[in-house]
């Protein structure tokens, strides 16, 4: 826990991740204690979320937004139990102290949070961004996930082949061929070289394939259509991957040396953030200057991914903190050619 004069203010050298979104800069940057009370308050016909939590030499009332109901009342059912249950709480980006006021020999310091404050419940329990569609898809299935392993189905399987060709797909234009053109001089199309990465997947997997009792000829019929959205998005969008000039007029050497530090394109980029309780894999992370873009991939429909992605961007947020603009685009595969009209 982090007592009450250990709160982090925001400051020039540490400052908060969730500022760069928020025009108004947060006055305390963190607070962490346990959750000793769960209730909600109706005010003027709004009903709002209130927690208390013990910083250990004082208390502190937080006023949540909405988006904090679910939270609230999950808590609440836990009922007396909830101080015994000892549940941790870190919250970010906190407005000025509205008042401090004393209560059986406590002081309470209260706050009222704003739409950036961010409250992670259990910030030491490494999540992975997936598994939050398992909990929204059924709550015990991440439980259950983690007792009994499953065998991989067909739908994951296929994803996975989409994935690994993208990345060879990227992995094979280096940053001067995504800028000049890849289909000059004869070279293979964008689609071509899916296909062909995706056909070597195939025979890699094929003992996983035949575990699954799927067919090689079904897994190929369905994607298809993954692929060709994906060249599609790829050969309309690798310009503007390096829409920027790598640096302005000057020496040669200072622009190859600004070239292979400052512009950079990496696939399957893993993202680890303790302090927000997240990890995972990023499918492309592109980089120029201080300018930072993320592309997610998913094979199926986004109302399925929607907490994966909110959590890719929190994730993506927190460890880009200190870049310009950070831009996430997600490209549903099957959606891609879409997305780019």
């Amino acid at each position: 826990m982090i007592p009450s004069d250990m709160a982090e203010p925001t400051n020039a050298s540490h400052a908060c991740f969730l500022c760069t979104l928020d025009t108004q800069p947060c006055a305390v940057k963190q607070l962490e204690g346990q959750i000793i009370y769960a209730h909600e308050f109706t005010t003027q016909g709004e009903i709002t979320p209130y927690i208390t939590l013990d910083l250990g030499a004082t208390y502190a009332s937080l006023r949540l937004t909405h988006t904090y109901r679910g939270l609230v009342k999950g808590l609440q059912e836990l009922g007396k139990n909830l101080r015994a249950s000892k549940v941790t709480m870190r919250v970010y980006h906190l407005p000025p102290l509205m008042s401090t006021t004393e209560h059986k020999g406590h002081t309470v310091e209260r706050y009222c949070a704003n739409d950036f404050t961010l409250a992670i419940l259990e910030p030491d329990t490494i999540l992975n961004i997936t598994d939050l569609n398992h909990a929204d898809y059924c709550p015990r299935q991440y439980l259950l996930n983690r007792l009994a392993a499953s065998p991989q189905s067909a739908a994951a399987i296929r994803g996975n082949l989409v994935h690994s060709s993208f990345k060879e797909l990227l992995k094979e234009h280096d940053r001067g061929e995504l800028m000049s053109g890849h289909v000059a001089n004869g070279e293979e199309t964008p689609l071509a070289t899916l296909e062909r990465h995706f056909e070597e997947a195939l025979e890699r997997n094929a003992i996983d394939l035949a575990l699954a009792n799927t067919p090689i000829e079904a897994i190929r019929a369905d994607g298809a259509p993954h692929l060709q959205s994906l060249a599609n998005w790829f050969d309309k969008q690798h310009a503007t991957l390096w829409d920027m000039p790598a640096q302005p007029a000057g020496d040669e050497d200072e622009i190859e040396q600004d070239h292979s530090s400052e512009n950079m394109v990496r696939a399957e980029t893993f993202l680890l953030a303790p302090e927000i309780g997240l990890r995972g894999r990023l499918d492309l992370l592109w980089r120029q200057k201080s300018r930072q873009r993320l592309l997610e991939l998913k094979t199926g429909t986004e109302p399925h991914h929607r907490y994966s992605i909110r959590a890719a961007r929190t994730l993506a947020l927190h460890q880009m903190r200190h870049a310009r603009q950070v831009c996430i685009c997600f490209i549903p595969a099957r959606l891609a050619a879409a997305a780019t009209r």
